[in-house]
């Protein structure tokens, strides 16, 4: 079983589940840490948010050796430049959803709520996610008509208001579901497989209602899959 966490710019809630997946799940997760063309600034304005967090301090020197010298990115050769704009952003990555169960999403702003491609990924290769955005973010995808997936998975970081204490949650939230016996993992994604197909269909005439191009979308139902 696999699990899927793609990030481009190193902050430090995007660090912090990185480095938890990587140190106890290394062989179950797919992992990638874009590397960026604005890379100083990046690695700057992530330490200096580490530095500030109320963290042990071997925990914070921990990170910011993950930012100064991240792991080698072995998925993609992509940059982040290269995954920002549709359909570079989907399909690049497609092939890595074929085995996989659940993507841990981090959306751009964990302040305020905000979907951006991060979060349309896994609806249309349908797959559930665990969501690192801002409190009550999924409430807000419920809002869209969007359906969660709190059958199977922990949802209770959604409503923790502190940024590090909703990514320890979620962390928890994946662990659980991470450490239960590979069958019974597949028996979930059987359970929601009707929830998948919501969504999918759901993001789909959100988009044509609100003129995104998605057109494309619809060739990924199910392709190579």
């Amino acid at each position: 079983k696999k699990f899927l966490h793609f990030i481009g710019r190193a902050t430090w809630d995007r660090v912090g589940v990185q480095m938890f997946l990587r140190g106890k799940y290394l062989s179950d997760c797919w992992t990638t840490m874009a590397p960026t063309k604005n890379r100083a600034r990046v690695v700057n304005d992530a330490v200096q948010k580490i530095l500030a967090m109320n963290s042990p301090v071997g925990y914070k020197r921990d990170m910011i050796e993950y930012v100064l010298n991240p792991p080698k990115n072995t998925l993609t050769d992509d940059t982040r430049e290269d995954l920002i704009s549709f359909p570079n952003n989907v399909t690049k990555l497609q092939h890595l959803y074929t085995n996989a169960f659940v993507e841990i999403v981090h959306e751009t702003d964990i302040n305020s709520f905000f979907i951006t491609e991060k979060t349309i990924r896994p609806i249309l290769f349908k797959k559930p996610f665990i969501i690192m955005g801002c409190q009550g973010y999924m409430e807000g995808m419920k809002k869209l008509g969007f359906e969660t997936f709190d059958s199977i998975l922990d949802e209770s970081y959604d409503t923790v208001l502190n940024p590090t204490d909703r990514m320890k949650t979620a962390c928890e939230s994946l662990k659980t579901f991470i450490d239960r016996p590979l069958q019974e993992c597949i028996k979930d994604l059987k359970r929601i497989e009707k929830i998948l197909e919501h969504n999918y269909q759901n993001i789909i005439s959100l988009s044509e209602k609100n003129k995104i191009n998605l057109k494309q979308a619809k060739t990924f139902d199910n392709a190579g899959l």
